[in-house]
């Protein structure tokens, strides 16, 4: 079996390539570069924004009926560790990961049990998304989603104080509209995560992954897009969420899952993650 690996361009360094070549190799599978358009039987890839090279050899590989495995970073690391997620077709909700059911053991192993849901906090925590894509909405927002949100909030609950977190790596959608900014709060993005969770009654997100830190810290969540890896334990109705009581489902099985979907460097490289995802 052959192998192609297509991640993102610039800065080889923060993307796992050299370890899951390693991996594959490991599995016995031979890699035919990088040449997206080549017949072979596995493709990786990274988050296929629309348009992008990698959204075209996704599609590509897909029509020939072969496995495709997309790439992401991992959900939640409050040990600091470096860790990826690999799913079939897709991360975050839009794909399917293996094993089904999750490991205990390697949650115990993140050294952050879960907080109790919280009954209480100050001001609802609008997480910015990372990357503002208008044509790829499963993924990303458009720039217009903080002034809507915004604006919802504020009309469901007229007296609750807004704050609205960047995203700490690169966010390029802010409230922009004099109403919307007279609202909100816009709060330092190198604020740890944790403390701006810290007063807060409800975290709501597009899809970003800062909201399974948010539900592992119990704050309740919203999500607004289509799918998210937070959907078990959140809501999708803000109105819901607002007007009557947000969802606090319990969290055991879904927290165990997510600690199985992530791994480490050495674990890529092991080959393991992937055994079960091209079988």
């Amino acid at each position: 079996m052959r192998f192609a690996i297509i991640m993102k361009d610039g800065a080889p360094e923060k993307w796992p390539t050299a370890v899951l070549k390693q991996g594959m190799r490991r599995l016995g599978l031979s890699e035919i570069g990088e040449e997206y358009l080549r017949p072979c039987d596995i493709l990786i890839t990274w988050t296929p924004w629309a348009g992008s090279r990698r959204e075209r050899a996704m599609l590509a590989h897909q029509a020939r009926k072969g496995r495709v495995l997309v790439g992401e970073n991992g959900y939640f690391s409050p040990d600091g560790a470096r860790r990826w997620t690999l799913g079939i077709n897709g991360t975050n909700g839009r794909g399917q990961h293996l094993p089904a059911d999750g490991d205990r053991q390697r949650r115990d192993a993140l050294g952050l049990p879960l907080s109790p849901w919280s009954g209480g906090g100050d001001y609802v925590l609008v997480l910015g998304q990372r990357g503002v894509k208008t044509n790829t909405p499963a993924i990303s927002h458009g720039p217009e989603w903080p002034d809507q949100i915004v604006g919802d909030i504020a009309r469901l609950a007229p007296d609750v104080p807004i704050r609205f977190r960047p995203h700490p790596g690169r966010c390029e959608a802010f409230p922009r509209t004099q109403e919307a900014r007279e609202r909100v709060r816009v709060t330092d993005p190198r604020e740890p995560l944790a403390d701006a969770l810290a007063g807060a009654r409800l975290a709501v997100g597009y899809c970003t992954t800062a909201l399974v830190e948010a539900a592992w810290r119990g704050v309740p969540c919203v999500y607004t897009a289509r799918q998210a890896i937070v959907a078990p334990v959140a809501d999708s109705d803000l109105t819901h969420a607002l007007a009557y009581v947000p969802r606090r489902p319990d969290r055991e099985s879904w927290a165990d899952r997510i600690a199985s979907w992530q791994w480490t460097d050495d674990e890529l490289a092991s080959g393991e993650p992937m055994r079960a995802l091209i079988a």
